[in-house]
């Protein structure tokens, strides 16, 4: 689990400083750890870790990978509608940057 947290706050920092070139291998090292320590259709932490990837993803200009992670992170939120906004807000702010 410190692997996994040490992971996320690397890629948070290379997509905050706008290097998701840099942020793309810290994301894929991410999902794979969050998949051991994280129920991969379930968890809303797991979907986090998804929508991250698929803000890299556009910003790769990769939009139909982005499209397919931001499906996935759905299906986890709809099974949790009862969640707070603030759980919800990162998928609502991936979902208004796919439609740009």
């Amino acid at each position: 689990m410190k692997k996994f947290k040490h992971e996320a706050e690397l890629f948070k920092a290379a997509l905050l400083a706008g290097r998701p070139s840099e942020a793309l291998p810290r994301l894929v090292r991410a999902l794979e750890l969050g998949g051991e320590h994280y129920d991969r259709e379930h968890s809303l932490r797991y979907a986090d870790i998804q929508i991250a990837m698929a803000e890299c993803m556009l910003d790769l200009g990769r939009s139909a990978d982005a499209q397919h992670l931001f499906a996935l992170a759905s299906a986890i939120h709809a099974a949790h509608a009862e969640s707070a906004e603030r759980y919800r807000e990162p998928l609502r702010l991936l979902r208004a940057k796919i439609l740009r």
